[in-house]
């Protein structure tokens, strides 16, 4: 896997242990297998966004946040510091960049 899979990984792992949950309680909260949870914390299997989606919300973080102090070779961007609940970070609107399909 690649380095954003194990930061990822670690994260989880670090904030899974600050709340004080096993793997195995913590695999039967977000509803996956205990080998699930090891490799997604070795980063060893990428996390899909709806299990990232149902990690978060078990471990109470924002999904920005698993981001934070992951260096970014994107033009301009940085993850610097995560979007807060009560400031949200400004979406790009996906449908006015995106072409439109063709209707034969």
């Amino acid at each position: 896997m690649s380095s954003i899979d194990i930061h990822i990984g670690l994260v989880i792992a670090a904030r899974r242990i600050e709340l004080g949950l096993d793997q195995e309680e913590f695999a039967r909260a977000i509803g996956v297998s205990l080998d699930d949870v090891v490799r997604y914390e070795a980063g060893s299997r990428r996390i899909s966004p709806a299990i990232l989606m149902r990690v978060c919300e078990v471990l109470r973080l924002l999904v920005s946040s698993v981001f934070v102090g992951f260096p970014s070779k994107s033009a301009g961007a940085r993850f610097d510091e995560p979007c807060s609940v009560d400031e949200p970070c400004s979406v790009i609107d996906i449908r006015s960049r995106s072409p439109r399909p063709k209707r034969h």
